[in-house]
């Protein structure tokens, strides 16, 4: 969803990730491209911890100030995502999860190692490219890695990039399999707005997003290291919250 512009990762989603992908007992999770503070703020929330690099400080401090006195582990470091292994040591963490910019679909800031403001794609995906695979050498072996992305076309033509298989197979040259390839569904009566726009083209809104689930290590200890059954982990978290509605007058 959007908020004042700025798109922001959907809690529920950072939620599930946390709930399946996290070994059982919980653990620690990273990003090289933080953004906001719903993964890291979900992350601690559900008694893990987080750590984030985010290119821009005054995100890093609009996350700072949003979690103040909070009592969370998390950490953001300012710094391009592609320095990671500066902030996060080798084979430390249990759990890769980012939704790393589209290109140029929403521009960041005007700093020239900004992945979201480079003059072609294929500088773009450099970037992201080099981020992924220090970020790979931070993950411990038999762990999972998550990235969120969506569909990006080239402004001047019309056309996707591929930017979805080149994540893919970013990935697989570091080593990991292809495990999920989910899909999140974004609501559609935004993309019915477009819809005589659509006609007029012919190119379709998307309605979706990816979400790509990389394992680095053997399948065969998923079971040891995440249990048999993800619910047994999730017992002490609250199933529901109460919205208690009050009434004051007659």
């Amino acid at each position: 969803y959007e908020e004042n512009g700025a798109s922001l990762l959907d809690p529920v989603l950072c939620e599930v990730i946390n709930t399946w992908f996290m070994p059982k007992g919980g653990g620690k999770a990273f990003d090289c491209f933080a953004g906001d503070t719903a993964f890291g703020f979900v992350t601690s929330y559900m008694g893990n911890s987080y750590s984030g690099v985010e290119l821009r400080q005054e995100q890093v401090d609009a996350n700072l100030k949003s979690l103040a006195n909070e009592g969370l582990k998390v950490n953001y470091f300012c710094d391009d995502g592609r320095n990671v292994r500066n902030h996060i040591p080798d084979d430390s963490q249990d759990l890769f999860f980012s939704c790393p910019p589209y290109y140029d679909l929403e521009v960041y800031s005007d700093k020239e190692n900004d992945a979201s403001n480079q003059p072609t794609y294929e500088e773009f995906y450099k970037i992201l490219d080099t981020a992924f695979t220090e970020s790979a050498k931070c993950l411990k072996n038999n762990r999972f890695a998550v990235v969120v992305a969506g569909d990006i076309r080239n402004k001047k033509n019309g056309g996707y990039y591929d930017f979805i298989t080149d994540i893919k197979e970013t990935f697989k040259r570091n080593g990991f399999l292809l495990y999920n390839q989910l899909i999140l569904l974004r609501q559609v009566g935004s993309a019915a707005l477009f819809a005589t726009k659509t006609m007029e083209t012919r190119k379709v809104r998307s309605i979706h997003e990816d979400v790509l689930v990389f394992y680095k290590g053997d399948p065969e200890e998923i079971k040891e290291e995440y249990g048999s059954y993800f619910l047994d982990d999730r017992q002490n978290i609250p199933a529901h919250e109460e919205v208690l509605v009050f009434y004051k007058g007659d």
